[in-house]
């Protein structure tokens, strides 16, 4: 079963890090790793960010392979990942909404439509029980 969350990664790093922490960041990781993407990740609706810096050229697939390494969860459970986009209604207020990616995909592909205005890709990952 899903576990329960109760805020988007992005409304968890809104809440813990600030806009001039994040654009300060941000701009480290531009002039610092220009090939890669800077990744928030919260895992299983822990109240914990988790940074990564992807390289572009790698796959969603290979990142999903060491974070599942780094986290180290029995082999009866199943990790889902799901990227969060940003998007804005009518009025410009910041919706998110959460996509399940294949994992062939690269990280590049992955940021051109899911990176959001900060310059950040969100991703959270749960957990679901599987028979194995």
């Amino acid at each position: 079963m899903f576990s329960k969350q109760s805020v988007t990664t992005t409304e968890l790093v809104r809440q813990n890090i600030t806009t001039d922490a994040l654009v300060k960041r941000h701009l480290y990781f531009a002039r610092e790793y220009p090939s890669h993407v800077p990744t928030l990740v919260q895992f299983n609706g822990d109240s914990m960010i988790h940074r990564y810096v992807l390289p572009r050229d790698s796959t969603f697939g290979h990142f999903m392979i060491a974070f599942r390494r780094k986290i180290q969860i029995n082999a009866s459970e199943a990790i889902i990942p799901l990227i969060e986009k940003e998007v804005f209604d009518k009025d410009n207020k910041q919706v998110v909404t959460s996509f399940q990616i294949i994992s062939s995909k690269t990280i590049d592909d992955i940021a051109r439509d899911f990176i959001h205005r900060d310059g950040y890709l969100y991703v959270n990952v749960t957990l679901q029980n599987t028979f194995g």
